[in-house]
């Protein structure tokens, strides 16, 4: 059994229509530019080149738009807590994404909920020496985060435990309502003339020697000039005719919400699991890993986890009820980065896929690659990290 998560509830009836679009009666069969996927990597592609570029363009999505992974999202925005393990040009494409969705706010098409709350990093003992060298890294970086010692953790932040000892904190850092965020990319795009469609199976992917040919749906065949593949879990389906292997599997993440409660949390909250408070000040709790296939169910034990670290690290959450659960299966490579690149063989297929935790952060920025990659074949971004070869040469070693 699969649960709504919060954000699909808090929906209006119109906004939930709009993200059912079904198949329009004049749907372009040849167009510039296909786009298989209506998530929010999709929508963020489909926003982009719309409005940077005149292509006639068609967004495919097999169920509603953002109804999968984008829907069971927490919305943090957690650019500044990128780890120190992951490559840097890595990280820096989340500050630039980050970056992308403050700068756009401020813009009448943009209903994002966004807010710069800034987002923690806590330890429950003292940071090792090897924490303590990341955490002198980490603040004289240029991200702006700052080390908090136990004393100033808690005059900044009353509600926290004394059992946290150490934090790191990054006030750049802040969260969203991924719907509205996808609804506001789907609406802009739809402005701009994508045909946004749903209820559509992709059946095959026809080749050439060079290109892709024909994408057969059952809302029939389709000639574009350029196709975007950036379906969720299950895009290594999608590029099977294309002569890769994607490896993408499912990582199921389970999510906890209480009703509106009468304090504030202040900032966003990231250890073993994620704390947020959403704009109409509930609390949003979770973020855990299951690698167990397509599995939406909840899981009961978990859930007296999440709770129970929600408490150990906010004491006055024992006061509160955790009144709605749900999960999602996020896009997971081996290595817990996206791939985002054009196809080795056929230049007209480009992918943008398996971005596992960072969907929501990496939006902005995968549009803007992709928009410039399908219309300058380069990109102003270091996406080297990002190539699908990555895993093809592993293959080829083992």
């Amino acid at each position: 059994m699969r649960f709504e998560s919060i954000w699909t509830r808090l929906l209006e009836p119109e906004e939930q229509s709009f993200l059912a679009p079904g198949i329009p009666s004049d749907l372009n069969h040849t167009p510039d530019v296909l786009i298989l996927g209506g998530g929010i990597i999709g929508l963020s592609i489909a926003r982009y080149i719309s409005h940077e570029h005149s292509l006639r363009t068609v967004l495919l999505e097999q169920n509603t738009l953002a109804s999968g992974a984008t829907s069971a999202n927490a919305g943090g925005i957690f650019a500044g807590q990128q780890h120190a393990s992951l490559p840097a040009s890595f990280r820096n494409l989340g500050i630039a994404s980050r970056d992308l969705y403050f700068r756009w706010s401020s813009e009448a098409w943009a209903d994002f909920e966004l807010r710069k709350t800034g987002s923690l990093s806590i330890a429950s003992e003292r940071f090792s020496e090897g924490m303590s060298t990341y955490t002198e890294q980490e603040c004289s970086s240029q991200r702006n985060a700052q080390h908090l010692d136990s004393q100033t953790l808690r005059q900044l932040f009353p509600l926290m435990s004394n059992e946290i000892k150490e934090a790191i904190y990054y006030p750049d850092d802040g969260h969203l309502n991924p719907m509205k965020t996808a609804l506001s990319f789907a609406r802009a795009s739809y402005d701009c003339g994508v045909q946004l469609t749903t209820g559509v199976t992709v059946h095959s992917l026809q080749t050439s020697r060079a290109s892709l040919q024909c994408v057969v749906t059952n809302a029939g065949d389709f000639y574009p000039g350029t196709l975007i593949v950036c379906g969720g879990w299950n895009t290594a389906q999608l590029t099977r005719d294309l002569n890769i292997s994607l490896p993408i599997t499912p990582a199921k993440g389970q999510l906890m919400a209480t009703d509106p409660v009468p304090f504030s949390l202040q900032c966003s909250i990231s250890g073993r699991q994620v704390l947020i408070q959403l704009s109409d000040r509930r609390i949003l709790a979770g973020g855990t890993v299951e690698h167990v296939g397509e599995n939406y169910e909840v899981n009961s034990e978990l859930s007296h986890t999440i709770r129970q670290e929600a408490v150990r690290v906010v004491p006055c959450l024992n006061k509160v009820d955790f009144t709605q659960v749900w999960t999602g299966l996020r896009p997971c490579t081996p290595d817990e980065r996206p791939v985002i690149d054009r196809h080795p063989l056929f230049k007209n297929v480009f992918l943008a896929a398996g971005h596992y935790k960072t969907g929501i952060l990496l939006a902005p920025v995968t549009g803007k690659v992709i928009s410039e990659l399908v219309l300058d074949g380069k990109t102003s971004h270091d996406i080297s990290d990002l190539q699908l070869t990555r895993f093809q040469n592993d293959r080829n070693h083992q």
